[in-house]
């Protein structure tokens, strides 16, 4: 005679309700949802790290395809039409100083004579502390649409420098740069 316990081994588990299961393509469909958010999530940080290497090399070849330097001309443009809402928020005196002195001399060509790869270069330069180049500088990082990441560098005696990479093709670039 079969215990209480034989008993029990012998009868299958019960199954869930057919209802409470995905189907298997559904469940697929999530899982690839999830991870190309993430790949998503993580691709400008990666961009991040090869600007580091760029910039603590120096190298102005590599650095031109991760500039859009005519975007940063464009946003800076903004950030001086006064009757235009400033997408780059308050700028700091010393940048300001060197805008008006260019604008003073030149005109509104200054920009294209000062904002240069080497001035991109020499700013991003500017904010290496450590052997860690740019990483040590990072106040914050975040996200300002699906296709904006704004980076906050800050580096003691230093006036903060901020830039915003943008998905532009199949890759991310520097659109915005201001200090």
């Amino acid at each position: 005679m079969a215990s209480s316990t034989d008993v029990d081994r012998e009868r299958p588990a019960p199954r869930p309700h057919a209802a409470a299961r995905l189907p298997r393509w559904l469940t697929r469909l999530a899982l690839g949802l999830f991870a190309t958010a993430v790949i998503y999530g993580i691709w400008p940080y990666a961009m991040l790290w090869r600007l580091n290497q760029v910039v603590v090399a120096a190298d102005e070849t590599q650095l031109a395809k991760l500039v859009d330097l005519d975007a940063i001309r464009t946003e800076i443009a903004h950030a001086l039409d006064k009757d235009r809402i400033n997408p780059i928020g308050p700028l700091s005196d010393p940048f300001i100083g060197w805008l008006e002195d260019g604008l003073r001399d030149h005109g509104v060509a200054v920009l294209d004579e000062r904002v240069t790869l080497s001035w991109v270069q020499t700013q991003l330069a500017t904010q290496i502390s450590t052997e860690q180049g740019l990483w040590s500088s990072i106040d914050w990082a975040f996200f300002e649409g699906p296709a904006h990441l704004r980076v906050r560098l800050v580096r003691p005696g230093m006036p903060p420098m901020t830039f915003r990479l943008s998905r532009v093709g199949a890759g991310w670039r520097i659109t915005m740069l201001f200090f």
